[in-house]
């Protein structure tokens, strides 16, 4: 599911006693490396099992995959404190609120 237009990485984090998603995040480093950071945060992320979702994206694809799962899982129900891509542009980039 790549777009081979990038090195970015779109991945989830998972609580491990519900198995809900709790966090969706981005990054252009190697994902193994963000999960460490996460690991240790000291932050409710600390605890969360992470998961690469899809990579070989470009920036723009990969904030448009990391607002369709935020907008999947709701916002008010993970850790993520803002949207990845305002609503006012999200028809722009044809994201279902």
């Amino acid at each position: 599911m790549a777009d081979n237009g990038g090195n970015y990485s779109v991945c989830q984090g998972v609580d491990p006693v519900t198995g809900e998603v709790k966090y969706v995040g981005i990054t252009k480093r190697d994902p193994q490396v963000r999960f460490n950071e996460h690991l240790r945060s000291n932050s409710p992320r600390a605890d969360l099992i992470y998961e690469p979702i899809v990579g070989g994206l470009s920036k723009t694809n990969a904030h448009i995959w990391e607002q369709n799962l935020i907008n999947q899982y709701e916002l008010d129900n993970l850790y993520n404190q803002i949207n990845s891509i305002a609503p006012k542009y999200w028809p722009r980039y044809n994201i279902e609120p």
